[in-house]
């Protein structure tokens, strides 16, 4: 490993040998590491942001701008509007009867998080993006998972690797493909929403869920049986 000297005043030396001395760090390169790890995770997920929020903004202004593949939004032509047709909403319903999404908060993560092949975050971060409660979107997560389609990474410093595993099968996949299409545009977004609402009111969203979350409660449970074994 290199080294770097680096020049502090007294008093941020003194404050460097007390963090030592506190036990939180084993020696002043310690801390030192520490520190910058933390500013290059701000540096990376500011980065990431700024990533996902031009994704989303390109995303409205090609839903303004272009016509679609599935273009029952609507296609100016000559200063006139052609009603282009949408997929049935069986065809809809079973995209994400194959994928398992039942809810508008899962189906935004999933979206969110399967337009980059790896994203760094944490919970109140995508809270933020997506405009839902942290608590929310951490049962999305839980379902997600045990759903196999989102891989996450353990917590590190508040935020954890997550990866989209929709694309490794082909029905999913296909399901996945024609959904992204189709949310790229107004009125396709207006049609996914309404297949939640017709038969998913808050409680029976909750209930749909409730399979998911318990076995997403048995597993924590288990690991942490196995952590206190050990």
């Amino acid at each position: 490993m290199s080294t770097l000297n680096v020049s502090l005043p007294p008093a941020m030396k003194a404050f460097v040998a007390a963090q030592v001395h506190s036990g939180l760090y084993s020696s002043a390169s310690d801390y030192m590491q520490t520190l910058i790890r933390a500013d290059q995770h701000r540096r990376a997920e500011a980065t990431l942001e700024a990533q996902l929020l031009d994704s989303l903004a390109s995303d409205e202004d090609a839903s303004n701008a272009s016509p679609s593949a599935y273009p029952g939004a609507a296609s100016p032509t000559e200063g006139r509007t052609i009603a282009l047709p949408l997929p049935p909403t069986t065809a809809v319903a079973d995209w994400l009867h194959t994928l398992g999404v039942v809810s508008p908060c899962q189906w935004d993560v999933l979206l969110c998080l399967s337009r980059h092949q790896n994203t760094l975050l944490g919970a109140a971060d995508l809270a933020r993006l997506l405009g839902y409660a942290s608590t929310a979107i951490v049962v999305a997560l839980d379902v997600l998972e045990t759903l196999a389609l989102v891989e996450r990474s353990q917590v590190s410093q508040g935020a954890r690797l997550y990866r989209c595993l929709v694309l490794h099968t082909a029905p999913r996949r296909e399901a996945l493909t024609q959904l992204q299409t189709l949310a790229a545009h107004r009125t396709g977004r207006v049609v996914i929403a309404q297949q939640f609402r017709q038969d998913h009111t808050p409680k029976g969203a909750a209930q749909q869920a409730q399979p998911f979350l318990t076995k997403s409660q048995e597993r924590a449970a288990r690991k942490q049986r196995w952590l206190k074994a050990i």
